[in-house]
């Protein structure tokens, strides 16, 4: 009796054994067959991936070679190749108009697929290359923007700002306006922008950029706001519709938190402190912002360039002002200085002139930085002195004079100033003006926004039978892409001479370009792009 039941119970084991292994092994059966599904499926996205990204890619080079092409379609698969247009499995679509590029990769087993675009920009949309930003200045010219501890004064300019740091208002009411306010918080553990005590504000602009916490300490809601406008109201300029984008952004107002993120459009006096919903509409894409200002001053395909642009470089870009303790010193308050100037060549120098009379006859110059956009707002010449030379030396050098900040002259000789010169009162003398690469070896770019015109003397230029030799002539509207050695011994171009005078004559922009100042122009050839989710 005893020995049957130790049988029995063994029997029990066994049977319980048996069952506890036949689950773990349904277990493992299960587990591998869920690894090997997801390497499957890992594998086939990748590979959807890479079709996708190989049609863009494929797309990519045909746009690049022929920039003026219309709509077409990419065929075909990344094992077989890819067409034109021509039969198969369409892959990517390209749309002219929008300068965009859709792609879909589809799953092997599935119907699963995965997107991916490219938004094209063009040369003439790199928007704030080409012009001007007023690139965290505490001054704009002699406009005092902010104060030292970056406190936001009252007023506007007619160029876009970039606040790299934290914005601050202490107390009372600011109204501040431009065409675009990118506000960056590069000290990012302050965020974008703070409001503190009785503080309040109107931004008018046509594009915001906010990237960073909003912060209204001891927040009061009847004493704090920040409003936003668009630029347009009060300049009778601009854009009918005002688009902002939150980068991840925090509005933090007391214990309350709103997290936005994207682009939004937004209606006049938008509070951001309090925001009413019926005041911010989201938007899925660029593309909306695209479709939304067609036909407008500052077009989607400009915000999204200067968007770009901006995130990019912001952290290279700064002021030429001497007040800006990262500027580059080259001017103060709008007054090119006579001394010798710093070098700065991992940045992008935004350089606002308003007065030249200080460059004096001491200058000899190089100015180095990665690139220098230059603009020149005065109704006198922009003078170099005499018998001096003056060097911009980047690898992206933009050139703009103009009457004022509202109006562009119309240059020339006998026209409305203001031109590029040397000091015509010294008949018998010269000057040199001479654009080169960063490190002087290798080829740049010069844009000019608006007609450029140069009047010069070049007495030893041998066929002029060493005559004092005077001209004038008219760099276009355009980018230029200038190779090494033109117009000068060695590299570079020396806008004063004959030589350079024929190199404008003879060849044509790269991609045109019609600027106002503004950080707006335009252009028809591709230099790029950003990936998107399509």
């Amino acid at each position: 009796m005893r020995f049957g039941s130790k049988r029995g119970a063994a029997l029990a084991i066994v049977i319980v054994v048996s069952a506890a292994l036949l689950i773990l092994a349904a277990a493992l059966v299960s587990v591998a067959k869920f690894d090997l599904d997801y390497a499957q499926n890992s594998l086939e996205s990748r590979q959807a991936y890479l079709d996708a990204k190989s049609a863009i890619e494929y797309g990519k080079a045909y746009v690049t070679k022929n920039p003026a092409v219309g709509d077409f379609t990419v065929n075909g698969s990344s094992g077989s190749g890819f067409t034109i247009g021509a039969a198969g499995d369409i892959v990517a679509t390209y749309d002219s108009g929008r300068k965009l590029l859709n792609a879909t990769g589809k799953y092997k087993s599935s119907e699963r697929f995965r997107k991916l675009g490219y938004q094209f920009a063009t040369a003439g949309s790199t928007a704030l290359a080409p012009v001007y930003i007023e690139a965290s200045g505490i001054r704009h010219g002699g406009t005092a923007i902010f104060n030292s501890d970056y406190t936001l004064n009252n007023g506007g300019v007619y160029v876009p700002i970039l606040a790299k740091y934290t914005v601050k208002l202490t107390s009372g009411l600011n109204d501040f306006s431009a065409p675009q306010m990118y506000f960056m918080g590069q000290d990012s553990n302050n965020g974008c922008f703070q409001i503190t005590g009785n503080g309040y504000i109107n931004l008018k602009s046509d594009f915001f950029y906010f990237n960073g916490d909003i912060t209204a300490k001891n927040y009061d809601p009847k004493h704090n706001y920040l409003l936003l406008y668009k630029y347009s109201n009060d300049n009778n300029v601009g854009n009918k519709v005002g688009f902002v984008y939150f980068n991840n952004v925090r509005i933090i107002t007391g214990s309350t938190i709103k997290v936005l993120d994207g682009y939004y459009k937004f209606k006049d006096g938008l509070n951001l402190l309090d925001i009413n919903s019926s005041y911010l509409t989201k938007l899925s894409s660029e593309a909306d912002v695209i479709n939304e200002l067609k036909g407008q001053p500052l077009t989607g395909e400009k915000i999204v360039a200067n968007k770009q642009y901006i995130e990019q470089n912001y952290t290279m870009i700064i002021s030429g002002e001497n007040e800006d303790s990262d500027g580059a010193h080259w001017v103060g308050s709008g007054s090119l200085t006579n001394g010798t100037p710093s070098n700065v060549p991992n940045n992008i120098v935004f350089l606002y002139i308003t007065n030249c009379d200080n460059w004096g006859n001491k200058l000899d110059g190089t100015y180095t930085a990665k690139e220098i956009h230059l603009q020149y707002v005065n109704n006198s010449n922009l003078v170099v002195p005499v018998s001096k030379t003056v060097v911009f030396q980047a690898d992206s050098i933009s050139l703009n004079t103009q009457i004022s900040d509202t109006q562009i002259g119309t240059l020339g000789i006998g026209g409305t100033k203001p031109m590029l010169t040397f000091d015509v009162s010294q008949t018998q003398n010269w000057a040199s003006f001479i654009l080169r690469s960063t490190d002087g070896t290798k080829d740049f770019y010069l844009t000019c926004p608006n007609k450029l015109t140069v009047y010069y003397s070049d007495p030893k230029n041998p066929e002029l039978n060493k005559k004092v030799y005077k001209q004038s002539y008219d760099i276009l509207p355009g980018i230029y892409h200038i190779s090494t050695g033109i117009g000068i011994s060695g590299v570079g171009v020396n806008l004063f001479t004959k030589n350079a005078q024929d190199y404008f004559a003879s060849t044509s922009p790269v991609s045109t370009s019609s600027g106002d100042g503004t950080g707006s122009s335009g252009g028809a050839t591709t230099t790029g792009g950003t990936y998107t989710d399509g």
